[in-house]
């Protein structure tokens, strides 16, 4: 019994750390849709870490929140207000 208990336990905190970590990527998600929506490049690059990535289609790894937000600012001034 104490066994399967244990197990129903850790089942789950599993399953509620998946949802806490669904819900955290889903709330970024919005954030930087919002901040493109907006033309906001501070509020995109300050989405990522200091030592975060983003990789381009077609191009090098972008590393930093400066080169990351000069990287949304290009993709912004160029027309695009719209995520994915």
């Amino acid at each position: 019994m104490m066994r399967s208990t244990l197990v129903l336990f850790a089942l789950a905190t599993a399953a509620a750390a998946r949802a806490d970590v669904r819900s955290e990527i889903e709330a970024a998600n919005r954030a930087f849709e919002a901040a493109a929506a907006q033309g906001d490049v501070r509020a995109l690059a300050a989405l990522y870490t200091a030592s975060g990535q983003a990789l381009p289609a077609g191009s090098e790894v972008v590393s930093g929140t400066e080169a990351i937000g000069k990287l949304w600012q290009g993709v912004l001034d160029s027309g695009s207000r719209e995520s994915g």
